[in-house]
């Protein structure tokens, strides 16, 4: 026999080649063929995974068997799921779930012995033709858009996946699932609550093309619905009943949706206390069209709900942006976008109470209240309102429940006047001002003079102002002259003979008989509520009943006659209602309804005085008089004390 070392290379190993094997226990040598080798090996050989070794890199790692490995998650390929778009998947899919099924020790507990197992869908198109039915504790993941469970043509169910419950009695519990990186493709729902409740579970990275999305309308509680996309024609894609839930990250584009449901809509869950409470919305975009009467989120029947970031570009045809119905304590904060006005709206019905940060108008030229549609019955309390509408901003008979703190005029951002940096939030006497440009922070933005001769004053000028930050208004006019400084307001028929008050810190100087008259709806009175020379700074009001709608001016009517009068002019206020003025300690003298407040050392002897003029003494001791008070007007007119101290 040749020797091994002295055999032939040959270049391929073929099936009837031979090679030599030794017997050990006769010590005789013969030979084998490669193909019964290859048999041999194939039937005598054990290769199943338990027997090979998989070794973990990493230090403290532990050696386990390949099939151990291969078993942390089930794959419903394991089952014969095929994924191809034309087999009937369910059978299978169903198979791996019920194999990783864990067993309860309670409804709320799971049994250490058995665990779970995540349940893994490769990318693929899975053909389901009935509900697949999910149970607690389960995680059932895909590969992300590319895994697509998609209803047959003869589907038979209200959802591709159902969420079945554990427990025994009429209350039934899913609980701590995971479901997500799932397509679902159907024209029924994507995930239904077949429990009575479902708690502390995941649903995220989810892409709907269905006619409905998450349907959990029994009760959900401390649940997350997360990431979610939908482009297609839907017509819901959320829809929960419970307490303390977060849904974040909706995308819903395109299409359109046959129905009148919200797109997202959180509602009463029946159980007593029964409004759903505590629940949080964070990143909601909703976009394309709406259907007939279609919103893009409704709260009906909720307490303590939040939405931060909403932004709101659905199209609706008589529906809302936000419909909130019986819903107490809604806090809307963040960015809150409502596209056009015509379609943006905020609709508050039923004893609905909502807090609002900020509101953005600026994409129309409309007044903010077009977007708000506030029953008798509701309220809404408004931080911040951005418009680029001014005029008109304010009218009881839109506003009865709606309270503004702070308005940003978009007009002082873009149009300012020559030689004025615009000015971006004024600070107004009283919360709800009325006017545009009230503090003369954009020069003679928004005002108009007119009167007898030329309207215009010979000096005006809008300088660092005395008494508040920013600017105010300095007008002198040669010669006498009785002019207006105002502006108008558009009133409706339902603020007639109601309230409205005008606020201003004014000062004059001249000689009698020039005065400072405020106007209010085109209201005023030359002998009463005014200010004359020689009083220094003055807080001027007057509340006057408007006798007609339509366009009012309101502002100042200045009555400088035959004499030269200077003007000073800073923070003009007009609200609804009666004003009580701010702390005024700053100013010589306060004009308070008519009447004049000031302090001296004696009773007046030079100046115009009117009845109820009240002056206090600035040198007050034991035994002189506490101030005097005017009974007779005149020049100076009659005084009477106090009484001393």
């Amino acid at each position: 026999m040749p020797q091994i070392i002295n055999l032939s290379p040959i270049g391929e190993v073929l099936p009837g080649d031979s090679l030599p094997i030794f017997d050990e226990s006769n010590g005789d040598t013969r030979r084998v063929s490669v193909s019964q080798l290859e048999a041999y090996m194939q039937n005598n050989i054990d290769t199943n995974a338990s027997e090979i070794d998989y070794d973990p890199a990493g230090t403290g790692a532990v050696a386990r068997t390949v099939q151990s490995k291969l078993r942390d998650v089930v794959s419903v390929k394991d089952f014969g799921a095929v994924g191809d778009g034309v087999t009937d998947d369910t059978a299978a899919i169903q198979a791996a779930i019920e194999a990783s099924k864990p067993a309860t020790a309670a409804y709320n507990l799971i049994n250490p012995a058995t665990g779970t197992k995540r349940i893994y869908v490769p990318s693929g198109v899975y053909l389901i033709s009935s509900p697949l039915s999910l149970y607690s504790f389960q995680e059932f993941v895909g590969d992300g858009p590319g895994t697509l469970l998609k209803a047959s043509g003869g589907f038979s169910g209200t959802a591709l996946v159902l969420l079945k419950g554990g427990g025994a009695g009429p209350t039934t519990y899913f609980q701590g699932a995971v479901v997500s990186n799932l397509s679902f493709m159907a024209s029924v729902a994507a995930i239904r609550q077949s429990a009575t409740v479902v708690l502390n579970s995941l649903f995220s990275n989810i892409t709907l093309t269905t006619t409905y999305g998450f349907i959990l309308d029994s009760y959900t509680q401390a649940c997350v619905i997360n990431r979610v996309y939908s482009g297609g024609s839907i017509n819901q894609i959320i829809l929960l009943k419970g307490n303390w839930n977060l849904i974040e990250d909706i995308d819903k584009e395109h299409g359109t949706g046959s129905t009148t449901e919200a797109y997202v809509e959180i509602a009463n869950h029946g159980v007593f206390p029964s409004s759903s409470d505590g629940n949080m919305l964070r990143r909601i975009l909703i976009e394309g069209t709406g259907s007939v009467n279609k919103s893009a989120i409704k709260l009906n029947g909720t307490s303590n709900t939040t939405l931060y970031d909403f932004w709101g570009e659905l199209t609706t045809n008589n529906g809302y942006q936000l419909d909130i119905i019986e819903s107490q304590e809604v806090n809307l904060k963040g960015t809150l976008r409502l596209g056009a006005a015509a379609t943006g709206k905020i609709k508050l019905s039923s004893k609905s109470y909502v807090s609002l940060d900020f509101l953005s108008s600026d994409a129309e030229n409309v007044p903010f209240y077009s977007f708000l549609d506030v029953d008798s019955t509701s309220y809404i309390n408004i931080e911040k309102v951005y418009s680029r509408v001014s005029a008109d901003r304010l009218r009881l008979d839109k506003l009865a429940n709606i309270k503004v703190l702070e308005f940003i005029d978009a007009t002082l951002f873009r149009t300012p006047v020559a030689g004025m940096s615009a000015y971006s939030s004024p600070q107004y006497l009283n919360a709800q001002n009325l006017l545009i440009n009230p503090s003369f922070e954009a020069g003679r933005h928004g005002w108009s003079f007119f009167g007898a001769g030329s309207p215009v004053p010979t000096t005006e000028e809008y300088i660092a102002s005395d008494v508040a930050p920013g600017l105010m208004g300095h007008f002198i006019w040669s010669g006498g002259g009785s002019f207006q400084l105002v502006q108008n307001i558009t009133l409706s028929a339902a603020q007639v003979g109601k309230p409205m008050t005008i606020s201003a810190l004014v000062k004059i100087t001249g000689t009698s008989p020039a005065k400072i008259v405020p106007v209010v709806a085109g209201l005023f009175s030359t002998t009463s509520y005014q200010a004359s020379p020689g009083s220094g700074w003055q807080v001027m009001t007057m509340t006057a009943y408007p006798t007609a709608s339509g366009s009012q001016p309101f502002g100042f009517y200045f009555l400088a006659l035959n004499t030269t009068a200077e003007v000073w002019v800073d923070e003009v206020s007009v609200s609804f209602g009666e004003l009580a003025p701010i702390n005024a300690a700053k100013f010589g003298s306060l004009e308070l309804n008519g009447k004049t407040f000031t302090t001296l050392s004696a009773a007046p002897t030079t100046g115009t005085w009117k009845v109820g003029d009240h002056v206090f003494n600035s040198a007050p001791a034991v035994g002189s008089p506490k101030g005097w008070i005017c009974t007779v007007a005149g020049t100076p007119g009659t005084w009477v004390s106090e009484g001393n101290l």
